[in-house]
């Protein structure tokens, strides 16, 4: 299962499990569900920061429907975890409305309520060109750097 792969990366990045070093996974479109699976499974964990996440929206048609297939066997994890979590969103995404992560993020009722959460929006881009046009995957690891800041600094 790929989400044993994340665990063993986070093993072999992490060391000894008495090591203080902590890792932050980053995941873009599917592989964002692929790391949430893993997100209780390693202490050393200390945020998750998902790029297009592909929660699916029956408003992006045939796409939406197949990425609301493809998170599935990942969410419960997602759900359940206590981590600080990042969501940046192409605000013209192919798979997911921003109105859809809207709900999951900031009203979060299928999250837990205790957790960190943030969602930052990126205007203009679609899911593709999230990372892959200079000026959006610039904000977005301007975003992810401010995140993974201030998580540090509180652990």
């Amino acid at each position: 299962m790929e989400g044993e792969d994340v665990c063993a990366c986070v093993d072999a990045l992490v060391g000894e499990t008495k090591s203080k070093r902590r890792a932050h996974l980053v995941g873009y479109s599917y592989g964002s569900t692929i790391c949430a699976y893993a997100l209780e499974k390693r202490d050393a964990i200390a945020s998750y920061i998902a790029l297009g996440y592909p929660r699916g929206s029956y408003a992006c048609g045939l796409s939406g429907i197949g990425a609301k297939w493809l998170m599935r066997d990942h969410f419960e994890a997602l759900a359940s975890s206590a981590k600080p979590m990042l969501f940046v969103h192409p605000g013209e995404d192919n798979f997911t409305t921003v109105k859809t992560m809207e709900e999951l993020v900031v009203r979060g009722d299928k999250l837990r309520a205790a957790v960190v959460r943030e969602l930052k929006v990126i205007e203009g881009c679609d899911h593709f060109e999230l990372v892959g046009v200079r000026e959006y995957v610039s904000a977005t690891t301007r975003h992810i750097l401010d995140f993974v800041e201030r998580v540090a600094s509180k652990s």
